[in-house]
């Protein structure tokens, strides 16, 4: 959908998503389980985005928080792609994937679970207004996540 690589990382939401605040505009794109109320800005609600891009801007909280578990709705689990690549992370054994116990990979390349404050590195989209570049790293600021790095490679 966002013509990123097949092995670009993404996150992968297993009941409950996080808050995420955008330091710079981006396109996403939300699969799997619907979570009930997604939206961003407690404003525009994404109940009818799921599988098309989404143009988030700079500032924006993407909120996916409330619960993805309804009898209406099947699966557990969501997934989160970011265009230009996905987000930026360190691969281990040719996966992008945190793994706790093992200690690899996550936010701070230990394994950990991503927590509030932690920042996920991303490629902006271009705008007219960057200088020859055509993209610059910027940041996902989690307010709650209990999830894990998930390798869009990894996903069933």
């Amino acid at each position: 959908i966002l013509n990123n690589h097949n092995a670009s990382a993404g996150l992968e939401l297993t009941y409950k998503g996080p808050k995420l605040q955008f330091d710079e505009a981006t396109t996403i794109v939300l699969t799997g389980a619907k979570i009930k109320n997604a939206n961003i800005n407690d404003a525009r609600d994404l109940s009818e985005c799921w599988y098309q891009p989404i143009h988030v801007s700079r500032d924006d909280v993407l909120d996916l928080s409330d619960t993805n578990i309804d009898a209406s709705v099947p699966g557990c689990r969501t997934y989160l792609a970011i265009a230009n690549g996905g987000l930026t992370c360190d691969e281990y054994l040719g996966s992008k994937t945190s793994f706790p116990m093992g200690r690899l990979g996550g936010p701070k390349n230990d394994g950990s679970v991503l927590q509030a404050g932690d920042a996920l590195q991303y490629m902006a989209t271009a705008t007219t207004t960057t200088s020859s570049s055509s993209s610059e790293l910027s940041c996902l600021s989690p307010d709650y996540i209990s999830t894990f790095l998930q390798s869009r490679s990894q996903l069933p």
